[in-house]
């Protein structure tokens, strides 16, 4: 066999064992969504359910509030999660609206200066636009079923905190609100 056609044999074989250990990552963790805009209310409700449950065994009466945060990115990169988690929240959604647990929703370990709060970090891309309507649509379904799995589904407050009090969806969101937000004062 020559060279070139043992080199050419070889990156065959790469590219199918690359592609095939893919596909079986991606069939074990399908993960989060990849347009939250094109999903349903049900299906988000869904994602987000498994990203609260099969992340953690919910201590439901350590729970008490939601708190919503922005996390400007002036470059507006649109990098999700385990890259640039911060160790003071509990779950992110990225610019596209993907929603990702954090190590402290894991071990379900509070925050320091705001026990029993679960705090959310929202990305906010440059010249500080508002909240896409996937972030939006993520954060109404996230809310949701925190509320079923804390076992407060109608009472569990919202609150918008630091960098989110101008933030609302954009105006090419339609429909309303399921989340009561509570501006944090």
């Amino acid at each position: 066999m020559d060279q070139r056609t043992r080199m050419a044999t070889v990156l065959v074989v790469l590219a199918g064992g690359m592609t095939s250990t893919a596909a079986l990552l991606s069939w074990m963790d399908p993960g989060w969504p990849g347009d939250p805009e094109n999903l349903t209310p049900q299906q988000l409700l869904h994602f987000a359910r498994a990203v609260v449950s099969d992340s953690a065994v919910v201590e439901r009466q350590h729970w008490e509030q939601v708190e919503v945060v922005a996390r400007h990115d002036p470059v507006g990169r649109g990098t999700l999660l385990a890259a640039t988690e911060p160790a003071d929240v509990h779950f992110v959604i990225d610019e596209h609206g993907r929603v990702a647990p954090s190590a402290a929703w894991s071990g379900q370990v509070g925050i320091d200066q705001c026990p029993g709060t679960i705090r959310i970090e929202v990305a906010i891309g440059p010249a500080g636009r508002g909240l896409s309507a996937g972030q939006w649509s993520s954060l109404q379904a996230l809310t949701n079923a925190l509320g079923e799995v804390t076992g407060k589904p109608s009472s569990l407050p919202v609150y918008l905190g630091a960098g989110m009090a101008d933030l609302s969806p954009q105006p090419t969101q339609t429909g309303r609100s399921d989340i009561a937000i509570r501006r944090a004062g």
